[in-house]
């Protein structure tokens, strides 16, 4: 419902809205992502906010009563902007939007047709160059989607825009799986890297719960929680080491070992064998279609041999690990013995690449900006928020999973074949402005 007739609903009490609190603003509102609020209308559930949160509402609202000309506030998809449209009624589990507009703009400016100008080099891919969010900026200025030479001599897309990234998430158009390639790219990735054989990363519904079950119960927040006195653990060793007073490499020092050594301790990987797999990881996380194809086998034989022997002491001797659990999963038929190889590889390269280059990006950052050092060391509440804000600036992974369009298709406006490969580019979609979360306020927020 969408008036401006006003009065409360006979008998009942006011409604309960979700009142969802914008990156820059969140050390107003003690790092919380989202509040509840009641009231009939917009002006009720902002009057019940500002009893709870009064600093937040002087960001919204100025002195006369109106919503400040910077602010855009939806509810849930309808632009409420104006005096008259705050007596807007509400319905129980709407959800209110406040966002600050960018450049003094509207947040949602009119969706046009894109058209692709140009065929990027791959180039773009493989090196984005000194200023990567500088030019995804110009690019999403143009359309959401571009064509690019990657790999190269085929048919390759990349997607941009936030809406257009999100949506593609959920395309079932769009396959990861490595048999879905066009053959010559198939055979080679197949061949040549482990990683490929269908596992979580590489797998579309049905066969991703198939894969994700026997992992599943390993990183319920249960199971996470009691690793925690072990983390601190291996933290507080690894601080140990470092000179006093004393500069030292981050991510050989501390970002890289932390992941690697948790990640090892909950597979159950032996001590003496842990420094292989740095390699191993660095190898098989490389794109089978640039890196050297006999290097990236010699690993993967090499990989192969080594869990193929550790998987059979195991099958004597089943411990409380994780892979116990995934050889428990083999042996019932729920993995065959490539993706049990392939879901190990694959544990081991975002059980610690990912979280090493978090702890990179997220340092680098707050030494950029000691200001946001400074609050979160005297408000370590916000931490958890500021991960996120991490991420999303600077996150750990700047492209998704490869997909390939199973069937002649249409993305945010760009024709796309059957074939082609379509990569989304995170590192831009979580920089564009349209995407309701992003301000891109870093004095707020990381």
């Amino acid at each position: 419902m969408n008036g401006t007739q006003n009065g409360a609903r006979e008998g009942l009490p006011p409604p309960m809205v979700t009142i969802k609190i914008p990156a820059a603003f969140r050390a107003l509102s003690g790092g919380q992502r989202q509040v509840a609020a009641k009231g009939e209308n917009i002006r009720e559930v902002f009057a019940d906010l500002n009893e709870c949160l009064p600093g937040l509402i002087d960001k919204i609202m100025d002195g006369q009563g109106s919503v400040r000309r910077y602010i855009n506030v939806y509810r849930n998809d309808n632009d409420i902007r104006g005096l008259e449209n705050l007596e807007t009624r509400v319905e129980e589990s709407d959800v209110v939007w406040i966002i600050p507009a960018v450049a003094g703009g509207s947040i949602r400016p009119a969706v046009q047709e894109p058209k692709v100008p140009e065929v990027l080099p791959s180039e773009f891919f493989l090196n984005p160059g000194p200023s990567p969010h500088a030019t995804n900026a110009e690019l999403r200025s143009k359309c959401p989607v571009h064509q690019i030479n990657y790999p190269p001599g085929s048919e390759a897309y990349a997607v941009l825009g936030h809406r257009a990234v999100a949506e593609a998430f959920t395309d079932s158009r769009l396959s990861k799986e490595a048999e879905n390639l066009p053959p010559r790219f198939r055979d080679r990735a197949l061949s040549s890297s482990l990683l490929m054989v269908r596992n979580l990363g590489f797998a579309d519904p049905p066969d991703h719960a198939r894969l994700r079950r026997p992992i599943s119960r390993a990183f319920l927040p249960n199971a996470i929680a009691d690793l925690r006195p072990r983390i601190q653990d291996v933290v507080d060793d690894l601080i140990d080491t470092f000179p006093a007073p004393g500069e030292i490499d981050l991510l050989g020092a501390f970002a890289l070992p932390l992941p690697l050594t948790v990640i090892c301790e909950y597979l159950g990987i032996p001590v003496q064998d842990r420094p292989l797999f740095l390699e191993w990881g660095y190898i098989l996380s490389q794109d089978p279609f640039q890196h050297a194809e006999s290097e990236l086998k010699a690993a993967t034989e090499e990989f192969t041999d080594y869990f193929t022997r550790l998987v059979a002491r195991r099958r004597t001797d089943l411990r409380k690990d994780l892979l116990s659990e995934l050889v428990r999963a083999a042996d019932s038929d729920a993995l065959s013995e490539r993706e049990l190889l392939s879901t190990i590889l694959l544990l081991l390269i975002a059980g610690h690449k990912t979280v090493a280059n978090l702890i990179g990006n997220g340092t680098a950052l707050l030494l950029g900006h000691p200001g946001q050092l400074d609050l979160l060391r005297t408000t370590p509440e916000l931490i958890p928020a500021a991960v996120e804000e991490m991420l999303r600036f600077e996150g750990s992974a700047a492209w998704a999973s490869m997909r390939v369009a199973v069937e002649d298709m249409r993305l945010a406006g760009t024709e796309i074949p059957r074939g082609s490969f379509v990569h989304l580019l995170l590192s831009s979609a979580g920089h564009d402005p349209t995407c309701q979360d992003d301000v891109r306020q870093r004095s707020s927020s990381v």
